[in-house]
């Protein structure tokens, strides 16, 4: 797994090698550059529905609640799985009215 994730890194260190190298030579408009790198976001590893309730502090079932009635953190379908980003969960609670009391 191991060799694997640095096979994804290597690549990835590469691939901004060869577009720093194309915005050299004005290749890339910079606002695409100035987007950051996104290739680092895009190896971040995606929560499971356990993941998730387990960092909520929540049991499973209210997750899948949520998801039944279209409230919680937005999640992704990855065939039968259901895989959730944690920016996209931080922003969800941020977004949240308030706290209970």
């Amino acid at each position: 797994m191991k060799e694997k994730k640095n096979a994804v890194v290597n690549y990835v260190a590469r691939q901004r090698e060869r577009v720093q190298a194309d915005a050299g030579d004005h290749k890339i408009h910079p606002a695409v550059l100035a987007q950051g790198d996104m290739g680092i976001a895009a190896m971040e590893k995606l929560w499971s529905t356990q993941e998730l309730a387990d960092f909520l502090g929540l049991p499973i079932q209210t997750i899948y609640q949520w998801r039944k009635r279209n409230y919680g953190p937005p999640g992704r379908r990855m065939g039968k799985h259901i895989r959730y980003r944690r920016a996209e969960v931080e922003r969800w609670i941020d977004s949240l009215d308030g706290w209970a009391a």
